[in-house]
């Protein structure tokens, strides 16, 4: 019995996007964003795990931690999930079912001059940053549209 060759590529496609979303994404993700907190902020990022499942459109982080420049810890997160839906295609809006962000706990302190610690991620990089032409602050933007139907923060602690 001969298959047809239109059957082998759907399948070849098929594996090619969950090898790429269940192994390749999380591992590019994890890279991306630990070097990315170190170039411009100076601070180290560690993820425990992330886990992509492309078939639902979902995002798992678990075991997050930053500390600032000084190696002091901002925030620590046990677990950031994300499910994101394909409905965002007809809403022209970005569309979550679900962001839950689970026992959450942030570091607050005061440094001699009154700053907040974690203001390291608040400021701008002045030397990339570049000129505002008048043209561009005249012309109006809108927000992104978005949908969250489900918004959960569990476990929150301030220290």
């Amino acid at each position: 019995m001969k298959k047809h060759p239109y059957y082998t590529s759907v399948t070849g496609v098929i594996l090619l996007y969950s090898l790429c979303g269940f192994f390749l994404l999380p591992f590019v993700l994890e890279k991306y964003l630990v070097a990315t907190m170190q170039e411009e902020f100076n601070a180290e990022l560690r993820v425990e795990k992330i886990e992509i499942n492309p078939f639902v459109l979902s995002l798992r982080i678990n075991g997050l931690e930053l500390d600032n420049p000084g190696a002091e810890p901002t925030i620590r997160i046990q677990e950031i999930f994300t499910n994101f839906q394909l409905s965002s295609v007809f809403r022209l809006a970005f569309t979550f079912d679900e962001i839950r962000i689970s026992a959450t706990e942030l570091f607050v302190t005061r440094n001699n001059a009154g700053d907040m610690d974690f203001n390291y991620l608040l400021k701008s990089n002045d030397s990339r940053a570049t000129p505002v032409e008048d043209t561009q602050v005249n012309q109006e933007s809108s927000p992104v549209p978005l949908l969250v139907y489900n918004f959960l923060i569990e476990d929150f602690i301030v220290n």
